[in-house]
């Protein structure tokens, strides 16, 4: 029986957890929204906020960080352009759930053409045993007006199974592969699966990305 890797599920849950309409930040997102103070605040508590990072790494760092504390108005706001429209077409939209034992980091970037770029991470947080588990993903993005936004995620969900590639420019096709996957996995709980496995290398979901 193939295993659910743990807590990449769990991360594919509060990276695109889509909901509908609007909701306001969290309290403590809201104190300090929109003064360089909280916003300098908020980047200090990321993993590798301590180097200032440019271009589509420092778009990656700020969504994270947006994801980590579960600011959904951030978030949605470094998505692209035509992520946002199609998303709010679907009156849907990004609502992650803060985590305040997560880490990440930015592990590399590769530039594709002159405006897109795939930016590899590692996310950390405590799995259901107590221990760290550590997740790779990749994260696409395109430079448009605004500058550098998310369009897409690359992520091993199932161990030995190719990535689930989600493009948040077609947010049906999101929600079609979040349903499969979440019914996949809850058939697997109630078979008694689903124990944490290690982490993949990031060059599976890199891969699924140059297709």
């Amino acid at each position: 029986m193939r295993r659910y890797r743990g807590w990449t599920w769990m991360i594919v849950l509060a990276l695109t957890a889509w909901g509908c309409g609007k909701s306001e930040p969290p309290a403590a997102e809201n104190a300090g929204a929109g003064s360089p103070a909280g916003d300098s605040a908020r980047n200090a508590t990321a993993a590798g906020a301590a180097v200032k990072l440019e271009g589509p790494k420092q778009t990656v760092q700020e969504f994270l960080e947006a994801l980590r504390t579960g600011n959904d108005e951030k978030a949605n706001s470094l998505l692209s352009a035509v992520a946002r429209e199609k998303t709010a077409a679907m009156d849907r939209r990004l609502r992650p759930s803060a985590s305040d034992t997560a880490k990440f980091t930015i592990d590399d970037v590769k530039y594709v053409g002159e405006d897109g770029a795939q930016v590899a991470i590692t996310w950390t947080d405590i799995a259901l045993d107590g221990t760290p588990s550590s997740d790779k993903a990749v994260w696409v993005l395109r430079k448009e007006t605004e500058g550098w936004r998310v369009m897409g995620l690359a992520v091993v969900v199932v161990s030995g199974e190719n990535p689930l590639v989600l493009n948040f420019e077609d947010p049906a096709e999101v929600q079609r592969k979040l349903k499969e996957i979440n019914d996949r996995m809850s058939g697997q709980d109630e078979a008694g699966g689903g124990e944490n496995l290690q982490a993949e290398q990031p060059g599976k979901a890199e891969e699924a990305i140059r297709r």
